[in-house]
């Protein structure tokens, strides 16, 4: 997806009223104009884009209906009257690159080696108003793999592959595990009603010292709701990691659970950016923190509201950026800090963001800041605004900023802080 630049403009702000805090009153916003241009902010930090592979236009095949039978020789699965009868048949059989059209019905999960199996596979639902039920999957050492359209009722696991794509798919009660993996792309897939210590996607690297990590990973577009543990959770190490656009609601910690229940949690690596994600009715928000330091990090243009704990969290993260986000209606609104166990003491920039409040918890942890609208309690950063921001409706959960007062509004060329997003689409 593409990424949603912002205004560029330095540290040294110049601003057409006195450098300090301007306090709001009746609810109203007072944006002033920003110039210049931005640094540290270079186009280097955005992960580039991955791309879903497109199917062969030639060698397809179909599994499934009431003529199917494993016996059929490839040939005679090329047509629905000689489908075969198991997506794992059809890995063996089919060759390389070639698209298999599941049809609906329901079918026993897929466990796929790249090491014995062919390589370059496009599963998808043949009919995308009747998805095919698939009793979960896992595939390690594929390449190339995709799945599209179909609804897993257990869990999806891929180790140690590259180039997989599960995209526009449903998932019952299990999740998205990828372990070890490359150029992984999971978009557009609703997850809902997991319990226990099940997640909705999660990324684990290696405790092992050199050991690969997950690299080149995109969690773009997906809804995931009603889960008990974190509905994205990214451990022990990655690079060049996205999360983009992303709806996250109803995370809600049992009683007596033994781990704390996140949206979204990262525990230390390089290169992530964090970007337009929506989250709601969630025990905590966005926390970054554990294990190792987060570096190269961004985190722009989210929404995190009705939090039971902090909107964001973010530990040990030297040089991260922090941009026109709303972080609002939580206990706490950001969190900022440092594990003595850690390396890497966190150093943010702080610009355009719409908070409830600020919690520092070392010194230093703010480098920069500036255009920032605090809810209450102290504010950082020239020009910053402090009083209740007038959105378009909160209580409906639009989170947009209305206009100003007459003579007060936005005006041409400023930065509007805040992620001007609302919670439903």
């Amino acid at each position: 997806m593409p990424s949603h630049p912002n205004s560029r403009w330095s540290d040294a702000r110049t601003t057409s009223v006195a450098a300090g805090i301007v306090t709001l009153t009746l609810g109203v916003i007072a944006i002033v104009v920003l110039t210049g241009s931005t640094s540290g902010d270079s186009t280097s930090t955005e992960p580039r884009e991955l791309r879903t592979p497109a199917p062969p236009t030639t060698d397809k095949y179909v599994v499934g209906g009431p003529t199917c039978d494993d016996l059929h020789t490839a040939e005679e699965a090329r047509s629905t009257d000689g489908a075969w009868c198991t997506l794992a048949h059809a890995a063996v059989a089919a060759p390389d690159g070639a698209s298999i059209a599941v049809s609906p019905g329901t079918y026993a999960g897929l466990t796929a080696d790249g090491r014995t199996m062919r390589s370059g596979l496009h599963f998808a639902a043949a009919d995308t108003s009747r998805p095919p039920v698939v009793h979960g999957a896992e595939v390690r050492a594929v390449r190339g793999y995709s799945f599209t359209g179909l609804a897993f009722d257990r869990g999806f696991r891929i180790d140690r592959s590259k180039g997989v794509v599960v995209e526009h798919s449903s998932f019952a009660g299990a999740g998205i595990y990828v372990r070890q993996s490359s150029d992984v792309t999971i978009s557009a897939n609703r997850i809902r009603r997991l319990r226990g210590t099940a997640r909705g996607i999660m990324l684990q690297g290696s405790s092992t010292t050199g050991a690969p990590d997950n690299e080149r990973i995109r969690i773009v577009g997906n809804a995931i709701s009603d889960t008990d543990h974190d509905a994205i959770g990214v451990y022990n190490g990655y690079s060049d990691l996205r999360i983009a656009n992303n709806r996250i609601r109803d995370v809600h910690q049992p009683p007596g659970f033994a781990y704390h229940s996140d949206g979204l949690q990262l525990t230390g690596g390089d290169h992530a950016t964090i970007e337009g994600n929506v989250l709601q009715d969630v025990t905590h928000g966005i926390i970054v923190k554990d294990g190792a330091p987060t570096t190269r990090l961004v985190v722009r243009r989210n929404l995190v509201a009705r939090v039971g704990g902090a909107a964001l969290q973010l530990y040990n993260a030297p040089g991260a950026v922090i941009r026109q986000n709303t972080f609002w209606n939580a206990l706490l609104g950001v969190v900022l800090g440092n594990a003595s166990t850690v390396d890497g003491a966190t150093r943010v920039r702080l610009d355009d963001n719409v908070l409830l409040d600020l919690t520092t918890r070392s010194a230093g942890a703010v480098a920069s800041a500036g255009g920032n609208v605090f809810g209450r309690g102290r504010t950082v950063g020239r020009p910053a605004y402090r009083g209740r921001p007038r959105f378009v409706d909160a209580a409906a959960g639009d989170y947009r900023l209305r206009g100003a007062a007459p003579g007060a509004g936005i005006r041409a060329g400023s930065v509007v802080p805040g992620a001007q997003l609302r919670t439903r689409p």
